[in-house]
């Protein structure tokens, strides 16, 4: 079966200076403390208007992993995540719609290299927990969470002999047992993981078939982790795999290869209707291409970036599918000096950032964005000062649309993480005579009672219902409960702390779900609680329903 991708010839366009609705913060936001160095870092959105950034800074003797929290408008202290002692390198992060935030990083524990993880959750962050096994070094950890808050780790780790691809996902509240997911007869290495709407990940990774580097995938689906397939073809190297699922099911990967002249190429497959599809160069020939990123969004659009030497200098570039067809190449950083180091994040609405660093006519690396909406790319905007270096930008979005950026920055004597954050402002009114069909949600709670004696049981049912003139796609629809109402019965519903929810599920435009919690009252006072409710989409903007209260009052 063919994939429903359509490819298009390559062209290439420069990038049309747009200027976008909304503005990013400025100045830039220091995280790290100063005095010692601080590198490598990450960032996840998660909730509406949350962000988590890590990093690694030195205590003086060795690597620590920090983290900083985006919360009510403001970044937090930076907090300690991996222990003193030994270095702790290379920490990755994701969150979840409902707040809760894992970290993976590697650490010595003295004899090997070790894969760690903590979760935040509640407003705290829980224990220290190893995730590869100790008898052996492990490294490259990356990671990934789905809407249900399923989680995915993922690194490599030797068996004495190769370096093997190995995974552990997380789900109801535990860490499962370790997959193998390479053969372990040749080393396989640089391991990247996405998660999709239905309890399924896909895992990417450069091995060998014993004369080449090729790139390799296997997929979690039904409980289980498929035998490893070649993606890239034999007969010539290939090398830094990336990896994005949008819609259910609809997978982009991403890579580079030799070709026969020498040169590096990105290349691409998708993954659609249980297949892979054929293989697409997405850069042109006759210069080298490095460094692809990909996001994928759930209408099947996807976006990759990379960088190409042009000549004279290296530029990032980047390339669209939109309805099954790649569009034209187009620059997005300026010609006359080198730009590297691309990222792109995928947000709501078929908006797309990227990010990149340029040098200046100074020899300085400054942080630049481009944003995509509207169908066009946005001018260039610097998101760094001027007068020091700053270099390796990471970017995400939140489910609202908000995109964080962070990026280290030299400060003279350090280098120090730095964040600032994006939001779109609002659009000026248009004729929606014509509109495009799109998805919408609307949510409600309804309890049974909105008075109870301690106790008392009631129920709270949730409806959804796609209001939009497309079907909605992984709708999660959620209630958190103040504290007062304890659960009885949730057929069907997940918690997460005091929130519970049902879905994903996909819901046809005009359709409704409607889900239902049994409640038992259990203060022992007299007092008034609210329940909210609200609902998310891949391709919806979330929706709120109206809190309702419910008075509880103690037996007499």
């Amino acid at each position: 079966m063919r994939s429903r991708l359509i490819y298009a010839a390559i062209a290439t366009a420069t990038a049309v200076p747009v200027a976008l609705a909304g503005t990013w913060g400025s100045p830039a936001t220091n995280l790290s403390g100063e005095g010692r160095d601080a590198q490598a870092p990450q960032v996840a959105g998660g909730a509406a208007n949350e962000a988590t950034a890590v990093w690694r800074r030195s205590d003086g003797t060795r690597f620590i992993v920090q983290a900083s929290r985006y919360s009510g408008g403001e970044w937090s202290a930076p907090a300690d995540l991996s222990l003193a002692g030994q270095h702790a390198f290379e920490p990755h992060v994701v969150a979840d719609t409902q707040g809760a935030v894992t970290v993976v990083w590697q650490r010595s524990d003295g004899v090997h290299d070790v894969i760690q993880a903590r979760r935040y959750s509640g407003g705290e962050w829980g224990a220290i927990q190893n995730l590869s096994d100790t008898a052996q070094n492990a490294f490259s950890s990356q990671i990934a969470v789905d809407s249900q808050g399923i989680v995915t780790a993922i690194w490599s780790r030797s068996n004495g002999v190769h370096d093997v691809i190995q995974a552990r996902r997380y789900s109801g509240g535990a860490w499962g047992i370790t997959h193998n997911l390479s053969d372990g007869t040749q080393n396989a290495f640089a391991a990247q993981v996405t998660e999709g709407a239905a309890n399924e990940a896909t895992a990417v990774w450069s091995g060998s078939d014993g004369t080449n580097r090729i790139i390799q995938t296997s997929r979690y689906s039904g409980g289980s982790w498929s035998t490893p397939v070649n993606l890239s073809a034999a007969g010539r190297d290939a090398f830094t795999p990336q990896v994005a699922e949008g819609a259910a099911n609809e997978v982009t990967a991403v890579w580079t290869r030799d070709d026969a002249a020498g040169n590096l190429i990105v290349q691409t497959r998708h993954y659609s209707g249980g297949v892979w599809g054929a293989t697409t160069d997405l850069s042109a020939a006759g210069r080298n291409a490095s460094d692809p990123q990909v996001a994928e969004g759930a209408a099947n659009e996807v976006t990759v970036v990379w960088y190409r030497f042009d000549g004279a200098n290296t530029i990032v570039q980047a390339r669209r599918s939109s309805g099954g067809v790649w569009g034209a190449t187009t620059d997005l950083s300026a010609g006359g000096r080198d730009a590297s180091g691309p990222q792109v994040a995928q947000g709501a609405a078929n908006e797309v950032t990227a990010v990149w660093f340029r040098y200046d006519a100074s020899g300085n690396a400054i942080v630049q964005a481009s944003r995509f909406s509207g169908g066009v790319w946005g001018a260039t905007q610097d998101l760094s000062a001027a007068g020091r270096d700053a270099e390796a930008p990471q970017i995400a979005t939140d489910p609202e649309g908000a995109v964080t950026a962070v990026w280290r920055r030299s400060n003279g004597t350090n280098t120090i993480i730095q964040a600032t954050r994006h939001r779109s402002a609002p659009t000026a009114p248009r004729d929606v005579t014509a509109a495009a069909p799109a998805a919408a949600l609307s949510v409600s709670v309804s309890p049974s009672r909105t008075r109870i004696i301690s106790g008392g049981r009631m129920t709270a049912t949730l409806r959804t219902k796609s209001t939009g003139t497309l079907a909605a796609s992984a709708v999660r629809s959620c209630l958190t409960l103040p504290p007062g109402l304890t659960v009885v019965r949730a057929a069907g519903a997940r918690r997460t702390g005091r929130t519970w929810c049902f879905g994903p599920r996909n819901l046809a435009a005009g359709s409704e779900h409607a889900g239902t919690l049994t409640l038992r009252a259990t203060a022992t006072r007299t007092v008034t609680v609210t329940i909210t409710a609200r609902a998310t989409a891949r391709n919806a903007a979330p929706a709120k329903g109206t809190p309702k209260r419910v008075r509880i009052s103690p037996v007499r």
